[in-house]
């Protein structure tokens, strides 16, 4: 293990050809991790990554999300149903559990990690921010169509529908279900 070398699973590719003897082709994303290996000089090492997860919904639940991560900070958006940002200290709180985005005297650094963020997003050719959109109006049958939507909790401002209407978990519905509804703005 290197801290001081951020490799990703897009480097394996390019590093078995690297040792194979043939020519990494120019648009694989990847960087050959052979330098690291034979304790080269890697002053040119990229100092962060980039990821995008967006298997929503599937079976480990986790909300589309893209962020960025350093030696020492981890910056994610989530976003699709949603529109939230986490900020993690690595150094001090290695298990992720204390958001620190909102927290003033962090602006400066969220904004320098934006900066990169984009800059990444760019060099992957991943800024097309509508092509994980729901697809709008998939027809289903469910016993909740036709009933009456109550709460038992108040919603929250934050999630999107923003009224009576939204649900406290972010999902939105109308008071009435119809005969059929948009899938990515309902949940039973």
């Amino acid at each position: 293990v290197n801290n001081d070398n951020m490799v990703m699973n897009i480097d394996y590719a390019s590093t078995f050809l690297d040792f194979a003897g043939i020519e990494i082709p120019k648009d694989m994303q990847g960087k050959s991790l052979r330098p690291i290996l034979e304790n080269k000089n890697t002053n040119d090492w990229r100092t962060s990554i980039y990821y995008h997860y967006f298997e929503y919904p599937a079976e480990h639940s986790v909300k589309r999300h893209y962020g960025i991560r350093n030696s020492r900070y981890k910056l994610i958006h989530f976003y699709y149903d949603i529109d939230e940002w986490e900020l993690y200290d690595l150094e001090n709180d290695p298990n992720e559990l204390k958001n620190i985005y909102n927290f003033p005297e962090n602006e400066e650094l969220i904004n320098n990690l934006k900066i990169e963020l984009n800059k990444l997003r760019e060099h992957y050719k991943d800024t097309d921010d509508n092509k994980f959109l729901p697809k709008a109006n998939i027809k289903i049958n469910h016993k909740g169509i036709g009933a009456k939507v109550t709460f038992e909790h108040q919603y929250s401002e934050k999630y999107s529908g923003g009224n009576h209407n939204a649900l406290f978990d972010g999902w939105t519905s109308p008071d009435t279900m119809i005969s059929s509804v948009d899938y990515s703005v309902w949940q039973g």
